[in-house]
């Protein structure tokens, strides 16, 4: 079941009028800031309800004022770190209103007209394509990343580092794939980090590599970087594992046999 709600404006930060979702008031669009210094025009909110009557999701709509595939499609958790910005602006904002209304995730999209279709559209029709980032709204009053890119964010590997997958990203290098986890405990080891690292590169980086050669054609990265985030935003700390790809699989160095062996506690851990 889906809600749909027209808030008030408020300005350059639309998101301050989420208190309004509830008197059904009229809005004009407006544009709000991506993270990356881009703008993305509102064009309505809309509260989902689960029909097992669970947490409620809100979701933000617009158009981006720029061209998010200039050369050829790519996922959306592309965008997820520079989308986080305008879910923390109605956090920051509208705290209050999106406890009161239940809302436990956000997601925002924004749908577009790609200037380079993966195939040439016939003559006269148009072809659209939309970009989604979801968040979890965290207790500290954060917008938490939840990416598209893995079945399970938080697989159980056998180092046991407590890390969650966070953004999954190209950069800043090109050719080199980024998968950033955030770490609970920031006091792990630099030995334990590296098997980790290891681990994760057979679990999410491998799955990954394998849908991205798939569908995404003319992304080739050379490398997975594997990065660990602990501390404060103010006093973060990031670690990075690199690895080769060869043949869209990461190479964890790893024997097929002890490959194998992670591979399937992980799948075992995230099917019970």
């Amino acid at each position: 079941m889906t809600a749909v709600f027209n808030p008030v404006a408020a300005g350059c930060l639309v998101l301050a009028a989420f208190a309004a979702l509830m008197t059904g008031t009229a809005m004009a669009q407006e544009t709000v800031p991506m993270g990356n210094g881009t703008t993305v025009t509102i064009n309505e909110y809309l509260i989902e309800t689960p029909n097992d009557g669970g947490p409620k999701t809100l979701i933000v709509k617009g158009v981006p004022n720029f061209d998010p595939e200039p050369y050829g499609q790519v996922p959306a958790d592309n965008y997820a770190r520079y989308a986080r910005q305008l879910c923390q602006n109605l956090v920051n904002n509208s705290w209050a209103q999106l406890q009161e209304e239940g809302v436990a995730t956000v997601r925002v999209r924004y749908d577009f007209t790609p200037t380079k279709p993966a195939n040439e559209p016939p003559e006269g029709v148009t072809v659209t394509r939309f970009h989604e980032m979801r968040y979890a709204l965290a207790d500290d009053r954060t917008c938490d990343p939840m990416p598209y890119g893995v079945r399970e964010v938080a697989p159980a590997i056998p180092s046991d580092v407590g890390a969650v997958l966070k953004y999954v990203e190209y950069g800043p290098d090109p050719r080199e794939l980024k998968l950033t986890y955030r770490l609970g405990d920031s006091s792990q080891p630099a030995d334990k980090l590296e098997r980790a690292a290891i681990e994760l590169c057979i679990v999410h980086a491998d799955p990954i590599l394998a849908d991205r050669a798939k569908y995404y054609t003319q992304l080739e990265p050379d490398y997975v970087t594997i990065a660990f985030v602990s501390g404060t935003v103010q006093n973060e700390r990031e670690d990075r594992i690199r690895f080769p790809i060869q043949g869209d699989r990461c190479v964890s160095g790893l024997s097929d046999m002890l490959v194998e062996g992670i591979r399937g506690e992980a799948e075992g851990t995230s099917s019970e």
